[in-house]
């Protein structure tokens, strides 16, 4: 019989091989962009990089949510799977980057040379609405102006926008603008649209949120408020610990020394057990000889999890499903 430790390990190897696929996928669009590093593209190939890019997009998504469950089982070297999450995301947002730019630098081309063999529009024409070029789509989650989705959006923005040479600082000023709502639109809205307005918006935007005060009490309460968790529950457990990660991980971001607060984490999270797991957690901490350390608690978290997680077995009567399974009502 398979020990928990033992699933653990299989599952470790599973997401491994599936990060080194998502890995061949990145190195295989870079390659593919490469082709037109020297040669402009034609109608045709903006078409087929367009849906190539789409499709590329979806794996930003499923290499965060494969990488956080790579870290909760790796925590003891969960500083080298940080770095290795670096690494990639920087890979795929550069790709991202650089088929934008290839579609937008060609579909201005494009409408360029459209309109240099357009016969003239007759003069009559007084109430026609030019709509310009179509600017390429680029995936953003919108700002609102809520603290801790700032940093994500900032690095995010200026990697495939503001430090694109490649797209015109009005062009920039117009994606700007529909990436913005709420608090965060109405910063801007007094400003013209225009190529020399456009460093005077971000400029007013960063003043506004790169609070380094701000956030670091916003990244704070969300760890010390947190939800507790009312009854044993994998998922839940599972969320919590994701949840401390990431709000540790925009703190030391912020230069803060979260790896000397382990004692302060550890008495959070305890505090945050449902009842049962609590009790786990002490009978353990009580054959510690000195006082724990953060990656002792993860390891246990990781093992909690492991046995609480639903599991398929063999019968006389078929697959049947072992394990507590948790229904969450809508």
């Amino acid at each position: 019989m398979a020990t928990g430790s033992d699933k653990s390990m299989s599952k470790y190897k599973e997401l491994i091989l599936r990060r080194s696929s998502i890995k061949g996928q990145i190195t295989k669009f870079k390659n593919y962009l490469a082709l037109f590093e020297s040669s402009p593209l034609s109608s045709i190939e903006v078409a087929e990089l367009s849906v190539r890019l789409n499709r590329f997009e979806n794996l930003s998504t499923k290499f965060d949510s494969l990488q956080s469950d790579i870290e909760v089982l790796n925590h003891d070297s969960l500083e080298r799977e940080i770095d290795e999450r670096d690494g990639i995301e920087r890979d795929i947002i550069s790709c991202i980057a650089t088929a934008n730019s290839l579609i937008s630098e060609t579909n201005i081309q494009l409408e360029a040379r459209r309109k240099s063999v357009a016969p003239p529009e007759p003069q009559c024409h007084h109430h026609h609405d030019d709509p310009g070029v179509k600017l390429p789509q680029i995936q953003i989650s919108r700002f609102d102006g809520a603290y801790f989705r700032w940093l994500e959006f900032r690095d995010t923005f200026e990697t495939l926008v503001h430090n694109n040479s490649r797209i015109s600082d009005i062009h920039k000023f117009h994606y700007l603008i529909s990436y913005l709502e709420g608090d965060a639109a109405r910063i801007i809205s007094k400003l013209e649209v225009s190529s020399s307005n456009y460093r005077d918006a971000w400029s007013l935007l960063c003043e506004r949120y790169n609070n380094k005060r701000l956030l670091i009490n916003y990244h704070l309460s969300a760890l010390i408020n947190v939800q507790p968790i009312a009854r044993e529950s994998e998922r839940s457990l599972r969320f919590l610990v994701d949840h401390v990660t990431k709000n540790l991980r925009a703190l030391s971001s912020l230069e803060l020394p979260t790896d000397k607060w382990d004692i302060l984490l550890i008495f959070l999270l305890s505090s945050k057990l449902d009842n049962v797991t609590l009790i786990k957690w002490e009978e353990l901490r009580n054959t510690f000889d000195s006082v724990p350390e953060l990656n002792q608690f993860h390891k246990f978290s990781t093992t909690v999890m492991g046995l609480n997680a639903p599991s398929l077995i063999s019968s006389k009567l078929g697959w049947l499903v072992a394990g507590p399974i948790h229904v969450i009502s809508s």
